[in-house]
């Protein structure tokens, strides 16, 4: 496996560990991987064409979004659970990558059945 290859497994696998908190940031991530922010910054922008805080953000909005795939829980839950403080900065944030807030998202892909009074 090439350095590329293992670095990605490893980001993703920290990410994935450290979801939930919200102090896992940039520093924090180069003191995991010992790797130096400006070398950090290269390698992430050389592989994922930003930087590592997008690198960050993106992968807990991607947790998120499968998140809300995969739970029948609130908004505000999901964005503590993968690391935002703020709701409404995570709503910002989930509607900047995918055009839509979450909870837009949330009816579109799970609209509440109407019922009907017989």
């Amino acid at each position: 496996m090439t350095s590329n290859k293992q670095l990605v497994v490893v980001l993703k696998q920290l990410v994935e560990t450290h979801i939930n908190d919200p102090g896992f940031n940039v520093t924090q991530l180069c003191v995991c991987i010992k790797m130096s922010r400006a070398s950090m910054y290269r390698k992430i922008m050389r592989l994922y064409h930003c930087g590592p805080k997008e690198y960050l953000e993106d992968r807990r909005l991607e947790l998120a979004k499968n998140k809300i795939d995969s739970d029948d829980c609130c908004i505000k839950v999901v964005a503590f659970d993968v690391g935002f403080v703020d709701p409404k900065y995570f709503a910002k944030k989930f509607k900047q990558k995918y055009l839509m807030t979450p909870s837009e998202y949330k009816r579109q892909n799970y609209p509440v059945e109407e019922y009907v009074e017989i």
